[in-house]
């Protein structure tokens, strides 16, 4: 909440983006700024590479061009990388706390943000690729958490 304030203060456009993420496709985060300031009631990601669940990300409703870019809407936008204009994240607001269970940060967000109008999804042709998995983390005690998480949260 710290840094969303922060970010509020100084952009028009705030990009979540995981530390365990790498660009693959060039012009990828520039593409999301672009669709976000074409229409600041879209969220957007590019394709997520690399998850062993929802591969690609959370699954598509509908498919469709919109810009000249191919668009995967959908009702859940995971959070490797999340592109939306401010005015997404003060109609959001702030996140709990204390903090939600893991993940369920980009549910709150998705959530709220699809019951006042927003559009979510991912600019297909642009891909990233989440890095880190529980087999090549050095952070054991992340996923030791993560997966009492996952647990409780079924």
């Amino acid at each position: 909440n710290l840094a969303l304030e922060s970010a509020l203060q100084e952009a028009d456009v705030i990009i979540k983006y995981d530390p365990d993420c790498v660009v693959l496709t060039d012009g990828a985060i520039d593409a999301c700024i672009r669709q976000v300031m074409l229409d600041v009631r879209y969220v957007v990601s590019p394709y997520v590479e690399g998850l062993v669940q929802n591969k690609g990300g959370a699954p598509r409703v509908m498919t469709y061009v919109t810009n000249g870019l191919l668009f995967g809407r959908t009702t859940h936008l995971g959070g490797i990388v999340t592109a939306a204009h401010k005015s997404a994240w003060l109609a959001f607001g702030k996140h709990q706390v204390p903090a939600l269970l893991h993940g369920n940060q980009d549910s709150e967000f998705s959530q709220k943000l699809i019951g006042i109008g927003y559009v979510l999804g991912y600019l297909e042709d642009f891909k990233v690729l989440h890095s880190d998995n529980q087999y090549t983390s050095a952070d054991t005690e992340y996923w030791e958490k993560r997966k009492i998480e996952k647990t409780v949260m079924r």
